[in-house]
């Protein structure tokens, strides 16, 4: 197990010393008699990062500034820290997973971190949750307004100082917004686009923002205020598809004897790309347009960043244990529940530049905290219903064996704010299904499978009223 120290360089992470595990245990366990500082929010002077309406702080500086280490060791990040404590301070973060540990305590995070770039960001809203700090004075709340112009409504927040925040989408008609500030104000009547606001507490307060229609948000700070921007949207409609290639780049996918699962998976996404153009409206965008490696994180989050309505992972299936595998299958976000779904979810997976360990409880825990943040959310019922028009269109056209619909915990589908399904469309560890998925006429048939798929789902999702 390699383990390194990352310096800060700049706003890059680097790994410039590599020691052995015995030596981090030892400085771990080293007394420290530094007490946990008071701080305000602008001691730091740390930058930090909105993505997805979430601020976060990067862990390297924000550790450095509190007078600590942070090291590598395979999918975990551990920063050490000074503290009154005999046994020091400590916190693990893991790639994958919503859960912390901190001095080997488990701590679910409402708000997820992030790793990009080699990376790890932290939500800002949680900061003295985890680490030794405590806040030398909470924000004052100083007051809320609601204000309502053409389609769009503006909850304003004025407070004594700067505070942080984070803005999570639970539905498309549901908002939750964390501030690391006081409130004493318990009540305010909703106008225009918003129905109501409950207040609740957890390190700051909690606002639970209810939409009278399905609404994009967004929040921008101005001055020490922030503005929580609810915009309508008119007619649900599915505006931009989002296709995504699996694997690419230094990550092949799957290997038949000929083929590799990466170009596969490129071409057919490309043909797709291709009909729904012919076929619909909608913008058709792909995470990849080339042999190239796209982190498996980075694929939903670039699907968000482009507004998707709608999001489809093409993929191919192997089963090193068995030649004799085959069919075609589909997949959405969910708990896996058989020994089979879990090694799919694993061998897709595998292309984390720090893989997520392949154990039931782990999945469990990763996916179970992201259904209770989305719960009742309309994406996940919907992803089902996709992956389902997906697999009955596949089947029908190219009379394969049909292997159902499926739920595992896949990276790529995770934190996909919209309908979103991944689809395995043959085996290329099958010899005469490896044959077929070398054939341009057959990827063609694939595609156009595919593409009635979603067009089905589209027609349904775009016939409901009252969303």
């Amino acid at each position: 197990m390699g383990i390194s120290k990352l310096r800060m360089q700049g706003a890059k992470c680097k790994s410039n010393l590599v020691i052995s595990a015995f030596a981090l245990c030892v400085m771990v366990l080293i007394p420290s008699r530094v007490r946990a500082r008071e701080i305000s929010l602008n001691d730091l002077k740390v930058p930090t990062r909105v993505m997805n309406e979430v601020e976060y702080v990067p862990l390297v500086e924000l550790v450095g500034a509190l007078g600590g280490s942070v090291w590598q060791a395979d999918n975990r990040f551990i920063a050490v820290l000074p503290s009154n404590q005999d046994a020091g301070y400590q916190i693990e973060f893991t790639t994958g997973s919503q859960r912390v540990l901190v001095n080997r305590k488990p701590l679910n995070m409402p708000v997820p971190f992030r790793f990009l770039d080699n990376e790890v960001y932290v939500p800002t809203v949680f900061i003295n949750e985890i680490f030794p700090v405590k806040l030398s004075r909470m924000p004052q709340v100083l007051s809320f307004s609601l204000s309502h112009a053409r389609d769009t409504t503006v909850l304003r927040v004025e407070l004594d100082t700067i505070a942080y925040f984070s803005s999570i989408a639970v539905t498309s008609s549901s908002f939750r917004v964390y501030l690391q500030a006081d409130c004493r104000i318990r009540r305010l009547d909703g106008t225009g686009l918003v129905r109501g606001i409950q207040f609740g507490q957890q390190n700051g307060t909690v606002l639970n923002v209810t939409t009278t229609q399905p609404c994009f948000s967004r929040v921008v700070r101005s001055g020490k205020a922030l503005e929580i921007k609810f915009t309508a949207r008119a007619r649900r409609r599915i505006n931009t598809i989002i296709i995504d290639p699996g694997h690419g780049g230094k990550d092949q996918g799957a290997l038949g004897r000929r083929l590799k699962e990466k170009d596969v998976n490129l071409d057919v996404a490309q043909r797709l790309s291709r009909r729904l153009k012919q076929l619909t409206t909608a913008d058709v965008i792909l995470t990849r347009d080339r042999d190239e490696y796209v982190e498996l994180y980075e694929r939903p989050r670039l699907a968000n960043a482009d507004k998707g309505d709608l999001y489809v992972s093409v993929h191919c299936n192997s089963s090193p244990d068995a030649r004799s595998a085959q069919g075609i299958e589909t997949f959405f976000l969910s708990v896996a529940r058989t020994d089979w779904e879990r090694a799919v979810a694993s061998r897709e997976n595998g292309a984390l530049e720090f893989p997520v360990a392949d154990t039931d409880k782990a999945s469990a825990d990763i996916v179970g905290g992201i259904l209770r943040d989305l719960a009742q959310n309309e994406f996940l019922r919907e992803s089902e219903q996709l992956a389902s028009d997906l697999q009955s269109s596949l089947a029908d056209n190219l009379h394969g064996k049909d292997r159902g619909v499926k739920q595992a915990d896949f990276a790529v589908l995770r934190n996909a704010y919209m309908p979103a399904a991944l689809v395995e469309c043959g085996f290329l560890t099958n010899p005469g299904e490896e044959k077929l998925l070398a054939a341009g006429d057959y990827r063609e048939r694939i595609a156009s499978a595919l593409a009635i798929g979603i067009g089905q789902f589209v027609k349904q999702v775009e016939s409901k009223t009252g969303r």
